[in-house]
């Protein structure tokens, strides 16, 4: 079977990750194997799972090679905004590390694979939670201020490029978690959001399923759409849609 950078079944360019024997995605939760094609909603064999992550990487380095500092360009992320995150590079990983913290505490990080091989996931995530718990969410410095409106994104490099433009927050995917504990913190910080998930067909169907349980509690003011994904928007651009939210919300 060949293997595609985007999921055959929901259009996730993120979360798709290939093994062995067969591939998965994250968004859809879908299985396929590898040598029919045909999808199941259970692996042919299991995957096994990576110890609880206690902290970074044992090589975790702020020297970042070549190959990842182009991978961050091309995302917009400056050794400034390097330095602001803390945001380092793991040789076992293979990856740029991309730390979560809250209140100075490290809560996990996602790792970006450089360069793409399409026989590895693209983005791997560790956190310190409890197997098959979810964390919480991921706040751009801009978002840490008690800001009037919040821009809602996928992933952390998205709300780190958009976080110099605006405040953003991080759902660490493309879901809320069943217990309502983002919800709850989601309502604490901020009366209201815009979503801007990803635009391909996974990011779509999330957003409505979002702007769904936001509705409910009255925090959903815009709904943002694009082809690129936030993080790959030329924000600077005085016609793009970031620099017109900034001047229809007044941000200086």
């Amino acid at each position: 079977m060949k293997t595609s950078r985007y999921c055959t079944d929901c259009g996730s360019s993120d979360g798709l990750s290939v093994y062995q024997d067969h591939t998965y995605c994250h968004s859809c939760k879908q299985y396929r194997d590898m040598s029919t094609g045909r999808k199941s909603n259970k692996p042919t064999i299991q995957i096994r799972k990576d110890p609880t992550i206690k902290a970074l990487p044992e090589d975790f380095t702020f020297n970042i090679p070549e190959e990842g500092m182009r991978w961050l360009r091309s995302v917009n992320i400056t050794q400034e905004l390097c330095k602001l995150y803390n945001i380092g590079y793991s040789a076992g990983w293979e990856r740029v590390i991309l730390p979560s913290y809250l209140d100075g505490q490290l809560l996990g990080w996602q790792g970006r694979f450089v360069p793409f091989d399409s026989l590895k996931a693209k983005y791997v995530a560790k956190y310190l939670q409890a197997e098959g718990q979810k964390p919480l969410l991921f706040f751009s410095h801009s978002a840490r201020r008690h800001p009037e409106f919040v821009v809602l994104v996928e992933d952390i490099a998205s709300a780190i490029v958009l976080g110099r433009h605006m405040p953003t927050i991080a759902l660490l995917g493309t879901s809320l978690d069943r217990e309502g504990k983002q919800v709850a913190m989601l309502a604490a910080t901020c009366k209201n959001y815009i979503i801007w998930l990803d635009g391909d067909k996974a990011g779509i169907e999330a957003t409505a399923k979002i702007q769904t349980r936001l509705d409910n509690v009255g925090l959903v003011l815009e709904i943002v759409r694009t082809e690129k994904d936030p993080k790959y928007v030329d924000h600077y651009n005085p016609t793009s849609i970031t620099q017109d939210l900034r001047r229809r919300y007044e941000i200086s």
